[in-house]
């Protein structure tokens, strides 16, 4: 039973300097989005994070060096649980251009990728709402123009765009 003891204490230790290095690596290439310049902003608007000037370091730090290695582990476990299986779902089909999968591989692939996904944002702390509104709901005469339902052609069982908003 000591030798347990010893093995977990090594791995914790490791994990702190494994963490250690990568928050040292990240906060000094992140260096440029924290400055107080925002040039950064000037030249990258869609890359600038409104949020960096209230990260705090300690705080991080102590982050990194907790739960940073073990978020890796399962994030990569996760992506590889997606690929392996939904490789596995695919296996022995030859697909021509212009096919899809179809019957009982089709739902497994999406199945076994939603699972996959939805294990890498648990690990990283995500959450995810899907929303589902009715056309009465929404309005983008701001966008499109004030008679944009009447005088837009659309193909008929065709989206043109899927609208994602996003928070940094």
């Amino acid at each position: 039973m000591g030798w347990l003891w010893f093995t977990i204490k090594c791995l914790l230790v490791l994990n702190a300097l494994g963490g250690a290095y990568l928050f040292k690596w990240v906060w000094s290439s992140t260096n440029r989005m924290r400055s107080a310049d925002h040039k950064f902003k000037e030249y990258h608007i869609s890359m600038y994070r409104q949020d960096a000037k209230r990260w705090d370091r300690f705080w991080l730090f102590m982050g990194a060096i907790t739960i940073c290695i073990p978020r890796l582990f399962g994030v990569v476990l996760g992506t590889t649980f997606a690929y392996v299986t939904s490789t596995a779902c695919q296996y022995g089909v030859k697909l021509e251009e212009g096919k899809y999968y179809t019957g009982w591989r089709r739902p497994a692939i999406q199945k076994f990728i939603l699972w996959g996904a939805t294990i890498n944002r648990m690990l990283l702390g995500i959450s995810l709402e899907i929303k589902k509104m009715s056309e009465d709901e929404v309005d983008y005469s701001y966008y499109l123009g004030k008679d944009y339902k009447t005088t837009q052609k659309l193909t008929p069982g065709e989206v043109p765009t899927i609208i994602a908003p996003h928070v940094s």
